[in-house]
């Protein structure tokens, strides 16, 4: 999914706005008809009518009366890019009304970090915090330094029904936390964890730093946790959840070691290497696979889509190699970004290195409604990506950048907004 990444120091800040889409379809009337006449149709909202992509569709009659309407468009989600107003409002754009906005924090440092829609319409937010966060009625106290906080926001006032905090000794994650959510509304949340955390009444201790994946109720009650490390640095940056076999994916990368399903993973002269793995509903590993090159290799946002396909986006200094053979950035470039597509078994299938210039970081992941692609993240130093029809960015200033892919990884759009999403 598309990661909505809220940064602030010393404040929360979440808001919310209305989504289009959902609208219901008009019963058309019935009445007496000649045989074979025919006649204009529309089964959507009269406001909509003919306006936009809406169109009329047409009706005969038949012996029994008034047939289906066939061939009508009705209200669709908003594509945003092609410049059709597909959900027929009147406006092609996708700028949505906000419904609220809320602002938590004190003086010490909190950080929100994703979110993610239960099926219910509530937003959940995770971050990390220090001191006390109060969020409405629930006021959390940190036990240690950047303690995780979860929190889920009603849809349509912002108020928080629940939050909870895991914290400990030690830090969590800092940068890169994931969240998903499965076919029964539980949460899954990724991130690395430095340091002692106590989850649901277990304790959990990392060896120096380890993966993190906790599931939560959709009322915020923790029904596992568990740690996936070895020697040296294990980080999980991405989770996604496949629907039909109800298995979990995370992506991620590690240096040292690292055992997920009794298969050893290795790296040689401090090296990072990028890591998906496929693990059933409780956590447990199926499988996984690991990817280097000449330098550190990081894998980040992965999402599905469709059962056996996979997609992964992050970053390399260097070369890498998936198993389709070496890709390398140009000479100069300090870190380019990576998309790679995968099959149920984690075998990459086709991927591309779009850092051409400075240094990019894809960061976020997620599947737009047609089935395309969509993948984000951040240009520094002058970065610059080429996703195959020509470059952008190559700003002074810290950028982000915004593309949406086809399957066969051909461009629909692409742009930069100038900021950045966070530290690279």
């Amino acid at each position: 999914m598309l990661a909505h990444r809220l940064a602030a120091t010393a404040v929360v800040f979440v808001a919310a706005c209305e989504l289009v889409g959902g609208i219901p379809n008009r019963v058309l009337d019935e009445g007496a008809c000649v045989v074979g006449e025919r006649r204009a149709c529309y089964p959507g909202p009269t406001a909509t009518r003919r306006v936009g992509v809406c169109a009329d569709g047409e009706q005969r009659c038949l012996v029994a009366g008034w047939g289906p309407c066939e061939g009508a468009v009705e209200p669709g989600v908003e594509q945003c890019d092609d410049g059709d107003d597909h959900d027929c409002d009147g406006s092609p754009s996708c700028a949505g009304s906000p419904r609220w906005s809320r602002a938590f924090g004190d003086a010490t440092q909190q950080l929100a970090r994703d979110g993610a829609l239960l099926h219910d319409g509530r937003f959940v937010v995770v971050g990390i915090f220090e001191g006390t966060l109060a969020l409405d009625a629930h006021e959390l106290q940190s036990q240690g330094f950047d303690d995780i906080f979860v929190a889920a926001f009603e849809p349509e006032s912002g108020a928080v029904s629940w939050a909870t905090s895991l914290g400990g000794s030690g830090s969590q994650e800092r940068e890169f936390f994931d969240m998903a959510v499965t076919n029964d509304g539980d949460l899954l949340i990724a991130g690395t964890l430095y340091g002692a955390v106590t989850v649901g009444g277990m304790d959990l201790a990392a060896v120096q730093g380890d993966g993190l994946l906790v599931r939560m109720s959709p009322e915020g009650e923790v029904r596992w946790a568990r740690l996936y490390g070895g020697l040296g640095l294990q980080r999980l940056r991405g989770v996604a959840f496949d629907p039909v076999s109800e298995d979990i994916f995370v992506a991620g990368s590690y240096n040292g070691s690292f055992d997920l399903d009794g298969e050893l993973h290795t790296t040689t002269g401090g090296r990072h290497r990028g890591l998906v793995a496929r693990l059933d509903g409780s956590g447990e590993p199926l499988w996984s696979r690991d990817y280097g090159g000449s330098d550190n290799v990081f894998a980040g946002a992965i999402v599905l889509r469709g059962p056996d396909d996979l997609w992964i986006t992050g970053n390399t200094q260097g070369s890498v190699d998936f198993g389709t053979g070496p890709i390398a950035p140009p000479p100069g470039v300090i870190r380019s970004t990576f998309l790679a597509r995968l099959d149920g078994d984690g075998v990459v299938t086709e991927a591309a290195a779009q850092g051409v210039a400075g240094y990019s970081q894809g960061e976020e992941i997620a599947l737009h409604p047609s089935g395309d692609i969509i993948v984000t993240g951040a240009l520094t130093t002058g970065g610059v990506v080429d996703f195959g029809d020509g470059p952008i960015g190559g700003a002074a200033e810290r950028e982000v950048f915004i593309a949406r892919l086809r399957p066969d990884f051909s461009v629909v759009a692409r742009r930069t907004i100038p900021g950045g999403l966070g530290t690279p």
